[in-house]
């Protein structure tokens, strides 16, 4: 710590007595905020040209450099690694529903999202208060690798399970896809954080390219298994796909036996925590009873000093609780509430997603497809919706070329969501347009494809990083992965509802003008869901703090004066 005194050159500065200690003292007895800064105009005369010339000294040496951010971390480089294998594993249960000729059943399709929005919310809640993240993410390991094995063994036997009765076929596809998708949802609750535990010494700029290359890294899983199966299958015939089970295998035996022998190495195991639940209960329970505070008698205040506003709002909100839990429930509180409108926002983004799909996928119903449109379909569903080849694109772009060009300029990650929503807002009115040239022409605008594909890639690559960094920055540790799952499960359970909805009505019938409607009704819900968002996080931004003292001023004014006095020197 920067003695005040020492840093401060005599000849610029003419400081009475300890005007920080003042401000304090006098802000714990209920000073009104205006008092502090009264107290610095008095105790600390800065001259004008002095000032001027701080500021200049301070923006030269706080000049943005230009260079690529790392992660400096090995455990943070190994849980990257563990995405990759693990979800390459897991983007090739999608095919065994076609492999069993399943691909009109709802139950192998709906089981697995519930189960994945179960065990999102469960294992967050679990990992956070009662075994921890890091077991949590090695018993998903040892699930997924039962997954794969499982895999393999209905993949071998396809001959004699094909004659199987259907009930049997989907029990077993249903139990398989279910287990390996629950184990999916724990590793993406629990993944992130584990990383993020690793770089406790890291600025905030290589914590925000951690998250960046982590979500690269589960589209670049999704990728591989994609591409790797259909190129297979594409020059090795159907004997590709037992060498595809064994590989995902032998990839999630990579994945247990480094963690065998390297995470006492370099992994850092943090410890549980608290209750979080049971705090929440309790609090919000006192606070329904207490909703107002106790009449305090007139012979209160008959001592010479009077109580500070911390131990009266702790009488008024907490109760018998300390002060930091109850700001964690009213931060889980505002986080809830700034994300609702992200129901509306994801169910009219995965609706549209799949309408274009739809569209793409049928282009002309009549079969006057030409190898041209073929080609062109067959290229927009390969990099933007089956396998996200663009998302990892932009992602690395931006880590490598971007960042160290005009990284200073990024906005916060409030921000960021707002802008997310927005392009979903613009990418929802060329969905209606598509929509319309399809209800006119029964074909696809293949410029208007390519755009809303491009705009789909802009909007992984900005909207899930910004998500996992609000979250991680903004919600209490004892809460991340419970708040993490929260996110998942918004994302999952819109994509569920969307597709029964896609399922029944839209590719059921395939008329135009349902695609048409349906796209005009999610337009307005995403326009919805934006002025929503637009209002809560301006609410969020000017939110009120219970500091006692202004932290960030008091700092800033030492960091002004240690960089003027180093400057001198």
């Amino acid at each position: 710590m920067v003695d005040l005194k020492l840093s401060m050159s005599t000849s610029e500065y003419y400081v009475k007595d300890s005007p920080t200690k003042r401000a304090s003292r006098d802000l714990t007895n209920n000073t009104e905020p205006g008092t502090l800064n009264s107290l610095r105009e008095e105790n600390c005369l800065i001259k004008q040209p002095v000032a001027e010339d701080m500021i200049l000294r301070r923006s030269q040496y706080l000049k943005p450099k230009c260079r690529v951010r790392k992660i400096s971390s090995k455990a943070a480089v190994l849980v990257l690694i563990w995405t990759v294998l693990a979800i390459s594993v897991i983007g090739y249960l999608g095919n065994l529903t076609i492999l069993f000729h399943l691909n009109d059943d709802l139950i192998s399709a709906i089981v697995p999202a519930v189960v994945f929005v179960v065990m999102a919310l469960l294992s967050g809640y679990i990992a956070d208060n009662f075994i921890g993240r890091y077991k949590s993410a090695k018993i998903a390991f040892i699930l997924l690798f039962a997954t794969s094995i499982l895999q393999c063994i209905l993949v071998t036997a396809k001959q004699s399970i094909v004659e199987y009765p259907l009930g049997l076929r989907i029990g077993l596809v249903t139990f398989t896809s279910s287990l390996g998708f629950g184990s999916f949802a724990i590793l993406l609750v629990t993944l992130p954080q584990i990383g993020l535990d690793q770089m406790t010494d890291n600025s905030v700029s290589n914590i925000t390219s951690f998250i960046a290359w982590f979500v690269a890294s589960w589209f670049f899983g999704v990728w591989f298994s994609e591409f790797s199966s259909t190129t297979g299958l594409f020059c090795f015939g159907d004997d590709f796909q037992t060498v595809w089970s064994l590989l995902s295998v032998v990839s999630m035996s990579i994945v247990l036996i480094s963690d065998f022998f390297l995470t006492p190495k370099w992994l850092i195991i943090e410890p549980k925590s608290p209750q979080s639940i049971k705090t929440i209960y309790r609090v919000l329970k006192y606070a329904a009873k207490h909703k107002s505070p106790t009449n305090r008698s007139a012979l209160t205040y008959w001592e010479e000093g009077i109580p500070s506003r911390i131990d009266l709002g702790k009488t008024k909100y907490g109760g018998p609780f300390t002060v930091e839990q109850v700001e964690d429930v009213k931060t889980l509180l505002r986080i809830l509430a700034l994300t609702a409108p992200l129901w509306l926002t994801f169910f009219s983004f995965q609706m549209q997603l799949k309408i274009v799909y739809n569209i793409v996928l049928k282009a002309d119903p009549f079969g006057n497809v030409t190898d041209s449109q073929r080609c062109h379909s067959h290229v927009i569903m390969f990099f933007t919706y089956e396998s996200n080849l663009l998302t990892v694109l932009f992602l690395v772009v931006y880590e490598l070329v971007v960042f160290p060009l005009i990284g200073h300029l990024t906005p916060s990650s409030i921000r960021r969501i707002g802008m997310s929503v927005l392009l979903i807002v613009i990418a929802s009115f060329f969905c209606i347009l598509i929509c319309v040239y399809f209800y006119f022409y029964h074909d696809i605008h293949i410029a208007l494809a390519y755009i809303y594909a491009l705009s789909v890639a802009t909007i992984f690559s900005i909207l899930y990083p910004s998500l996992m960094e609000f979250v991680s920055a903004q919600s209490p540790y004892n809460m991340r992965s419970l708040l993490q799952g929260y996110l998942w499960c918004i994302v999952m359970f819109s994509s569920g509802i969307t597709e029964l909805i896609i399922t029944f009505s839209i590719s059921k019938y395939g008329l135009a003008h349902h695609k048409l409607i349906f796209s005009s009704v999610a337009t307005v819900v995403t326009l919805v869901g934006f002025v929503l968002f637009c209002l809560l996080a301006r609410w969020y931004k000017r939110r009120e703090r219970d500091d006692i003292v202004s932290v960030h001023t008091l700092v800033e004014e030492v960091y002004d004066r240690y960089i003027s006095n180093r400057s001198v020197l």
